[in-house]
């Protein structure tokens, strides 16, 4: 088993996911990750890694949960659209830019307690409250239905 970093292109880190490779715990991925529209039955970790642009997931359905604890994301985290059927935990994340949870569905817990926050946060109006809770020191950009 490999140990320490491991850097990925954006291409080549979708084509393992898409292969089934789901764990990318502590990886460094250069370029923006776009995974949109995705289908996955498990879980996808990304917890400790590095992506240098930003992680598109809109439309995605994770059949487990969404794991980012203490990544680091230099641009921003789309999640439009996107059913997650366990937890979405960024706790001690970075966001550089912004996060949109617009129209997404997290059945399980979410944590957002970054280490640092992203910019704003864009959410629909039924899921502001839960959000501003999991992170009451970003703003917030409340998007009409």
């Amino acid at each position: 088993m490999e140990t320490g970093y491991v850097s990925l292109t954006a291409e080549e880190a979708r084509d393992k996911i898409l292969a089934g490779e789901l764990n990318f715990k502590r990886a460094l991925i250069v370029g923006d990750l776009d995974l949109a529209d995705l289908e996955i039955d498990g879980e996808l970790e990304l917890d400790g890694a590095t992506i240098e642009g930003s992680l598109n997931l809109s439309g995605a359905s994770i059949g487990g949960s969404l794991l980012l604890q203490e990544a680091e994301v230099v641009g921003s985290i789309n999640l439009q659209n996107a059913i997650i059927d366990g937890d979405l935990q960024l706790g001690w994340a970075s966001v550089e830019v912004d996060i949109i949870l617009v129209r997404v569905s997290v059945m399980g817990f979410i944590d957002l307690s970054f280490e640092k926050g992203p910019q704003s946060i864009f959410v629909h109006d039924d899921m502001a409250e839960s959000i501003h809770y999991a992170a009451p020191t970003t703003p917030l950009v409340v998007c009409p239905r």
